[in-house]
């Protein structure tokens, strides 16, 4: 398993995976920031629309270009929503607890979007599209 990091698809994947995910990002501090600052709800509350969206965007561009994977949406896309909600679990958790401690929600986004990508990526990669994809 170790020894699939360094191999050039592998690269290739990660390099993809993080323009997707660097656009999903955008898109979900975008919504926060707009909920937050216009909307005036939570940055807790703001979390939900704001990750749910860039799900959207997330598993329709990863599973047709970053993983390429074949197959029925049926073979991967529950593995998907788990690996999905589990980050929205942990983006939740960490607003809440910056929320908490009164810390800005910009840290708590910064913090989110460290953690949660590298987590979304081993398990896309290592588990959710495992079976189903080519290289790329």
């Amino acid at each position: 398993m170790i020894d699939q990091l360094f191999e050039p698809h592998f690269v290739k994947k990660l390099f993809k995976f993080g323009i997707v995910g660097g656009i999903a990002t955008a898109i979900h501090i975008g919504m926060v920031a707009v909920l937050v600052e216009l909307v005036h709800l939570s940055a807790v509350v703001a979390t939900f629309p704001a990750y749910i969206l860039a799900l959207l965007w997330s598993y329709t561009l990863n599973q047709r270009w970053t993983f390429k994977a074949k197959g029925h949406y049926s073979d991967f896309l529950p593995k998907f929503l788990v690996v999905y909600f589990i980050g929205l679990l942990a983006c939740t958790a960490i607003m809440y607890i910056c929320e908490q401690l009164h810390i800005h929600y910009q840290i708590g986004l910064l913090i989110t979007v460290i953690v949660v990508p590298i987590y979304n990526f081993l398990l896309n990669h290592f588990w959710v599209f495992r079976h189903n994809e080519t290289v790329a």
